[in-house]
């Protein structure tokens, strides 16, 4: 493990997949097995309103472009965390989703929240009882050890959907950007593409400010019981992330019909998009500010669809195949 780069980043998913996809193979090119991938993850509820999946299955998805595969084995009890255990001590690096109210290192949330952060594990000591822990993320970026224990509570101490992934060399795949074109602009088929999902928001966002706003405290709500108004700007930070590794794949493709500028333009625009909507869901309708906040917001929404249906455009969209 520690002879692989480490790759530091905002997003837990990206830097513990990168993480254990350079320990299978030195070699792998995160960017480019991790960036393959313009997929937003959301669809619309019964009523009409966005609801996020887990960006898990279209990073399998990014990860198989590349001839890799992504294993995911769900935890809902200590016989199946066992099995981790037996490939942690194989000398195998997984990566995890485990509830960070356990995790005694990450500070923003041990003890307060119940929710779901992914990192990776490796090097279990069984005579200190700790296991290898590595969480690049730009905010904590811990790489070092916790007690076992921690983490079995971590693992199968609550129930929010924990899991434990590992990633396999599965072959050659063939794969062009421009079929990738059709997330961005749409229509899309198993999720809404990039542009839908803005015109989603556009179209329901006095209703979706209402729900931010209303939304309880993280700190009193645990992610299992977390409604729209907590999904939504979570749901928005995963998209960012999912575009701004897209565009940075598409930076290193030289001869991409799909422009990295525009999906860079639309990750910030998705960012901010995030942002104002949380603030606005803060401040209240009745703030002498939230006029100005709405103006800004509406303006980042029309930019995010220009961006991405100038990235769209420019792949010829039309000849493109999911």
């Amino acid at each position: 493990m520690s002879e692989s780069p480490q790759l530091t980043d905002p997003s837990c998913y990206h830097s513990s997949f990168a993480a254990v996809l350079r320990s299978v193979d030195p070699t792998a090119d995160p960017v480019a097995a991790l960036g393959r991938n313009a997929a937003t993850s959301a669809r619309l509820d019964d009523e009409g309103l966005l609801k996020f999946a887990d960006p898990v299955e279209p990073l399998g998805e990014s990860l198989r472009r590349s001839g890799y595969s992504l294993v995911r084995h769900p935890v809902g009890a200590a016989e199946d965390w066992r099995e981790a255990e037996h490939a942690l001590d194989e000398g195998r690096t997984i990566a995890v989703a485990a509830d960070y109210f356990h995790l005694p290192h990450y500070w923003p949330g041990q003890g307060r929240i119940h929710a779901l952060h992914v990192v990776a594990l490796h090097s279990p000591d069984r005579d200190e009882g700790t296991v290898g822990i590595r969480d690049l993320g730009d905010v904590i970026h811990f790489d070092g050890e916790i007690p076992a224990t921690d983490l079995r509570a971590a693992m199968h101490g609550s129930d929010l959907g924990q899991a434990w992934y590992e990633v396999h060399a599965a072959g050659p795949f063939t794969y062009e950007p421009s079929q990738l074109a059709w997330q961005l602009t749409g229509p899309g088929s198993e999720w809404l593409s990039g542009t839908e999902l803005v015109g989603a928001l556009r179209d329901g966002l006095d209703d979706y400010l209402e729900r931010v706003a209303s939304r309880g405290r993280a700190s009193t709500a645990g992610q299992s019981g977390w409604g729209l108004g907590q999904r939504l700007p979570l749901g928005l930070w995963w998209y960012h992330h999912t575009l701004r590794w897209f565009a940075r794949h598409l930076r290193a493709e030289t001869d991409s019909p799909v422009p990295y500028e525009h999906v860079e333009l639309a990750a910030d625009d998705v960012l901010a998009i995030r942002n104002l909507i949380m603030r606005l869901g803060a401040m209240g309708a009745a703030n002498p500010r939230a006029g100005t906040f709405r103006k800004q917001l509406e303006s980042r929404l029309a930019d995010a669809t220009a961006n991405l249906e100038a990235a769209g455009a420019r792949a010829g969209r039309s000849g493109a195949t999911p």
